[in-house]
């Protein structure tokens, strides 16, 4: 009960409407980004200064303590149903939270609800509260997905490729049920796909960190690179979320991090790209840079997107450094058509999948309850 109204009176990432006929939810940089992109493709930049609302008032968090039999109800469905560990407890009392709070708002003016996570605990919530009012959802893909999450089932799903479609297919399978709702592809760039190429020696190396790296496993790596004579110098990208002391990492004199102002100028000042499980491996796919897979350098399963397995992402193998065809060999007509099932751009105008999703977006907006079409 503690915890609950804790999370209630101070959780900061709840957040409410302030005006409009739509809200769209989702705190991190990757969501908003996502969201900006649809409204852009819409023709409605406008609804950029909307997004995520507003936060909610101290007195407002206080109000949705009452009634107290509602609080209870949900306190002892959480003592009933602990979670197997502290944190999955605590993402399901701030589901709790969310619902309790998401309750008591009143969406009467609401006619969509946007959302970019679709199992974060406070939009699992909101998401039950929408349908059970018969407000139309929307979900955008931010980052890349597994078969593990939840099926789709919007009015409207805009992801970024073909793959995760399939990925989203099979979830549903695994659960014997189907995904519900219009979905198109959106790619998450704001170019076309670049042929991969690579310069001439010494290269630029790029590592990006995982948020669960494995310090030893990389010192070792970035110790065989710098004493190659084909690699002038290293550069390194945490992940967001990563906070760590990397000083050990940075301890040679052609090994740094630099302080780039997005993910695309980094990639920019890369020759190669070494990446652990991370999505951002197609982003530097895309840009057309030769990428490989750095296996046992986080703490999280083999291949866990399946890049490797797709043949879209190659093992990396120091010895392929030493001759630029090497680097460039796995990039072949055979990896592009691949890749194309990740990255649509390689072999579509993006212009042409803009103006689908910016269609299905406007047409989602624009109709009431009774006249949007219902998707199969």
């Amino acid at each position: 009960m503690a915890l609950l109204i804790c999370i209630i009176l101070f959780y900061y990432p709840f957040r409410r409407p302030i005006g409009g006929s739509i809200f769209q939810y989702g705190m991190s940089a990757n969501n908003i980004r996502s969201f900006k992109r649809i409204n852009a493709c819409a023709g409605q930049s406008d609804l950029d200064p909307m997004i995520n609302g507003k936060p909610l008032s101290l007195l407002r968090r206080f109000s949705c303590l009452f009634p107290l039999s509602k609080l209870w109800y949900a306190s002892n469905v959480l003592k009933r149903q602990r979670a197997i560990s502290p944190f999955s407890h605590a993402q399901l009392v701030i589901t709790s939270a969310a619902w309790l709070i998401y309750g008591k708002e009143d969406f009467s003016k609401i006619e969509v609800i946007c959302v970019a996570s679709d199992h974060s605990p406070i939009t699992m919530a909101l998401l039950h509260i929408a349908r059970s009012r018969h407000i139309k959802t929307c979900y955008l893909q931010h980052a890349p997905v597994a078969n593990y999450f939840p099926p789709l089932n919007y009015d409207l799903a805009v992801l970024f490729d073909r793959q995760s479609l399939a990925l989203y297919e099979e979830a549903a399978a695994n659960r014997d049920i189907v995904n519900k709702g219009k979905v198109v592809v959106l790619p998450p760039f704001e170019e076309n796909a670049t042929s991969i190429s690579v310069g001439k020696p010494p290269f630029r190396i790029g590592i990006f960190l995982s948020y669960l790296f494995d310090e030893p496993a990389l010192s070792a790596l970035i110790a065989a690179l710098v004493d190659h004579p084909k690699v002038g110098s290293i550069h390194i990208r945490r992940h967001p979320r990563c906070k760590a002391d990397i000083h050990e990492l940075t301890k040679y004199a052609s090994v740094d991090e630099p302080k780039s102002a997005s993910v695309v100028e980094f990639i920019s000042q890369c020759d190669i790209a070494l990446v652990p499980n991370s999505g951002v491996a197609i982003e530097a796919l895309h840009l057309g840079v030769p990428t490989f897979y750095t296996p046992g350098v986080d703490y999280i399963e083999h291949d866990y997107y399946g890049f490797v397995k797709a043949g879209i992402l190659p093992i990396f193998d120091i010895d392929a450094v030493a001759y630029a065809d090497k680097i460039t060999a796995f990039f072949d007509k055979s990896w592009l058509a691949n890749f194309t099932i990740y990255d649509e751009t390689s072999a579509v105008d993006l212009t042409h999948s803009q103006n689908i999703a910016g269609t299905a977006f406007q047409a989602l907006l624009s109709f009431s309850d009774r006249e949007y079409p219902q998707f199969d």
